[in-house]
């Protein structure tokens, strides 16, 4: 059996991948036949962000895990991009952007200040990692755990890893209503 999860998908998802091995048994000769359906682009940055999600949710205190944290968000706002681009879903950048909910919007100003040290398109401030919180267990054998705390310019605040979760959340949905998920 597939273990789904080590992908970011779950037991359901792999139907539309579709992963199917045989071994026929020709001549005394075994052959592995492996047939794959393949995803439309929307659908694999999908994959990519629920991969990154995993990532978060085993949330260490290291530059890396930061680095995976900025890059859940950057991969969660391009995902506009890759469904406006994709043949199958047949909705231009507008018609998606106009589609996807506040969650994903967040992403929006996340990632544009994690790639650019000055936005000019519009002028906004950034959100900021107002509080990382670090938990360590005494006598455990494991890595310091971290969750961070973001602050939006209207001074509402949200624990990355929930925001994460309602946008891989309301991504599904969307691609969903877009037929490209079940």
């Amino acid at each position: 059996m597939i273990n789904a999860s080590i992908y970011g998908m779950d037991q359901t998802d792999l139907g539309k991948v579709e992963c199917l091995c045989f071994i026929d048994y020709v001549q005394r000769l075994t052959f592995l036949r492996i047939e794959v359906a393949l995803m439309s682009p929307a659908q694999e940055q999908f994959y990519r962000l629920k991969r990154y999600l995993v990532r978060m949710e085993q949330m260490r205190a290291s530059d890396d895990a930061t680095d995976d944290l900025y890059s859940f968000f950057l991969h969660a706002w391009h995902l506009i991009d890759w469904a406006s681009n994709d043949p199958t879903v047949g909705r231009t950048y507008l018609q998606v952007k106009a589609d996807v909910p506040n969650s994903i919007h967040r992403c929006a100003d996340i990632a544009n200040h994690t790639k650019h040290l000055v936005l000019t398109k519009p002028p906004r401030p950034a959100p900021q990692i107002t509080r990382k919180n670090i938990r360590i267990t005494p006598g455990e054998n494991r890595p310091a755990e971290a969750s961070f705390i973001f602050t939006f310019t209207d001074n509402s605040t949200i624990d990355a890893l929930q925001l994460a979760r309602e946008v891989v959340a309301d991504w599904g949905n969307l691609l969903k209503r877009y037929g490209l998920l079940l």
